[in-house]
């Protein structure tokens, strides 16, 4: 019995893109937190907290990137149907 797969060209999509979810997310972070030179000093409370924030965001990225590839492969065994 042949099987047919329905959403076959968004699996190969999302583990092509999969890997790169964490590593766009850490490059694009610290440009939306910098600032120019003569902003003067920062508080370090503020300078603490951008930190903090850029490590969730780093780990939620990673989190979504393994989301991504355990879930394309589930689609992809989700859309199999027996023809």
């Amino acid at each position: 019995m042949p099987i047919t797969v329905v959403g076959a060209p968004l699996i190969p999509i999302l583990k092509a893109v999969a890997p790169y979810v964490a590593q766009i997310a850490t490059i694009a972070i610290p440009a939306f937190t910098s600032r120019p030179a003569e902003s003067g000093p920062a508080d370090p409370v503020v300078a603490e907290q951008i930190q903090e924030l850029q490590e969730a965001a780093t780990h939620n990225a990673e989190a979504v990137q393994v989301l991504v590839v355990s879930g394309a492969s589930l689609a992809l065994s989700a859309f199999l149907i027996p023809d």
